[in-house]
């Protein structure tokens, strides 16, 4: 019945809001910026500092809080992580951008441990799939899509899938019992790997408009991949299917990330750079029907890069307001 986000620009809170709007906070006793979260094994939140200092830090259910700098608990020495998802059976991943380039677990008991990835370019974006196995892309010119080992000694190194000469993989995500990504490179397309590497991209040829920015992606259970394009002329959202056709359905306003709602339906955060017309885009998935809503939202009210978006255990969606003073926003479902 609660939902944990954090704060963006200042280095001092984590926030905890309950479905009915109650927030509290906790402050962290660093100098770096809380950048990311997800929950791990007993309701134990586990959180990243960047910036200024480089830390993980673990909020226990009595409230306390952990911090684990580089070269403690298994944490590389000159370690910088910058991301996390919620793995199984309580594990936590995150990426390491300090002077070893990682991918790391953090096992139910709290155990860090990291395996490194191959060449100079950090890891970009992360998920995990069903079978419990960490995927990551390089977005970094030639980009690949790599794959944690599974339960190895840490400094194991990680395998990586070179996805080809001007390729910039971006977002990932499971489904179809394969992982998909976004490719922003030359042309942009979107690409699907399969559990043993074998990668094959979708373009233009499949129906992706011509020069598409495709970034986030989302999985709905036993369907299609959706995605965001956010190419600033003309944003839309697409859908791709298991064999690669691709539609893409135009915005009004640039969309910021993207999930599925307890409705079924795809939601993605929307607004143009600079603050305007921010709101919230529904799909009707069956249609392709798009249906945008700002009402209730605050005047000077931003949804831009960073937004975010989940479906909360009240079967409602949650996202950041970026203006100014910061808000959580809740969008009801009906």
């Amino acid at each position: 019945t609660e939902i944990y986000t954090l704060s963006l620009h200042d280095a001092l809170p984590i926030w905890r809001i309950t479905t009915s709007g109650k927030i509290t906070t906790k402050r962290v006793s660093s100098t770096g910026d809380v950048s990311d979260l997800a929950v791990g094994a007993g309701g134990r939140i586990w959180f990243t500092l960047t910036v200024t200092a480089h830390a993980i830090g673990e909020r226990k259910p009595s409230g306390k809080i952990k911090l684990i700098t580089p070269g403690m608990d298994g944490l590389n020495s000159g370690a910088a992580p910058v991301e996390m998802a919620k793995g199984t059976h309580g594990t936590v991943w995150f990426l390491d951008h300090g002077t070893t380039n990682a991918v790391g677990k953090i096992t139910a008991s709290g155990a860090i441990v990291e395996y490194p990835t191959p060449g100079n370019d950090p890891p970009d974006e992360l998920t995990v799939a069903p079978d419990g196995r960490a995927w990551f892309t390089v977005s970094e010119m030639p980009g690949g899509v790599g794959v944690a080992p599974r339960n190895a000694p840490a400094g194991t190194p990680a395998t990586v899938f070179p996805t080809g000469s001007g390729t910039m993989p971006a977002g990932i995500t499971a489904g179809d019992g394969k992982l998909w990504f976004s490719d922003q490179g030359m042309p942009s397309a979107i690409g699907r790997v399969t559990p043993n590497g074998t990668i094959k991209e979708f373009g233009m040829a499949n129906g992706l408009q011509m020069n598409a920015d495709p970034d986030a992606l989302t999985a709905v259970p036993g369907a299609n991949i959706w995605f965001d394009d956010q190419y600033a002329n003309n944003p839309a959202v697409g859908r791709i299917t298991p064999a690669g056709k691709i539609k893409e359905f135009p915005l009004a306003h640039e969309a910021w990330d993207i999930t599925v709602g307890s409705d079924g339906n795809v939601w993605l955060p929307t607004g143009d750079n600079g603050g305007t017309h921010p709101g919230v885009a529904r799909v009707t998935r069956k249609t392709g029907k798009i249906t945008f809503f700002s009402a209730g939202l605050k005047h000077g009210a931003v949804v831009g890069d960073g937004t975010n978006i989940v479906s909360g255990p009240d079967k409602n969606l949650w996202f950041l307001d970026l203006g100014k003073p910061y808000a959580i926003v809740r969008a009801r479902v009906r």
